[in-house]
């Protein structure tokens, strides 16, 4: 009897063979080859200060370049300016991703897999949708990617995917499931308090129970 080990996850468990009777056919999946670049990757770590802006604050300053920047932001719909911020960007060396390693492991001649070099490969390819979707969690929703579905209450569902680098005996494949979940619809606030509260809200005063529905709803 064969002593057991544990399986690396990134193990390939090869068949002694192909089918031989039956009938052909093509089966489409969610898989998309990908080619790996010849070159290595490096990872740094980003700090932005003060921590706590939003995305899309911290992706402003990403793409100033800088290590030391100003943005002005846009008056707001009172007229009165809004204060100047200063952001200050500290970046760290974090790692090379090996690629040549992951080379030779997708070619049998290596046992393990690099797992850091998968996780940068990842964030490479995060970075194009994280740029033209909405960002949630591990996955990205847009309105344009396809029938945006009323949910009442305001809410609509927005069409979405996740994706993720994958190892097969094939090769890297990026594999992308599709997803779904729900965001405020671009409505008047008169409208949206409405349709969340199943009422005309303007008819009567708001009670501390709708308030609270509310700012739920908003946050």
């Amino acid at each position: 009897m064969l002593p057991l080990r544990q399986a690396n996850p990134c193990d390939f468990f090869f068949v002694p063979g192909k089918g031989t009777t039956g009938i052909k056919c093509v089966v489409k999946a969610n898989h998309f080859f990908a080619e790996l670049p010849d070159k290595d990757l490096h990872q740094y770590d980003v700090s932005i200060i003060p921590e706590g802006t939003s995305r899309g604050v911290n992706m402003d300053v990403m793409e100033q370049l800088d290590f030391s920047i100003s943005l002005i932001e846009e008056d707001d719909i009172t007229g009165a300016a809004r204060r100047e911020r200063v952001f200050k960007v500290a970046i760290k060396y974090a790692a090379r991703a090996d690629l040549h390693h992951l080379g030779m492991f997708l070619q049998g001649k290596l046992a393990d897999a690099p797992q850091g070099a998968l996780q940068v490969l990842d964030i490479v390819l995060r970075e194009l949708p994280t740029s033209r979707y909405a960002p949630v969690g591990r996955s990205f929703y847009s309105p344009n990617l396809g029938r945006r579905q009323s949910l009442g209450e305001g809410l609509e569902s927005w069409r979405g995917f996740y994706q993720s680098i994958r190892l097969t005996q094939m090769g890297l494949s990026l594999n992308i499931d599709m997803s779904s979940t729900a965001f405020v619809g671009p409505l008047p606030v008169i409208e949206f308090v409405t349709q969340l509260l199943n009422r005309d809200a303007l008819a009567r005063p708001l009670s501390d129970v709708d308030r609270v529905k509310i700012k739920k709803a908003h946050l």
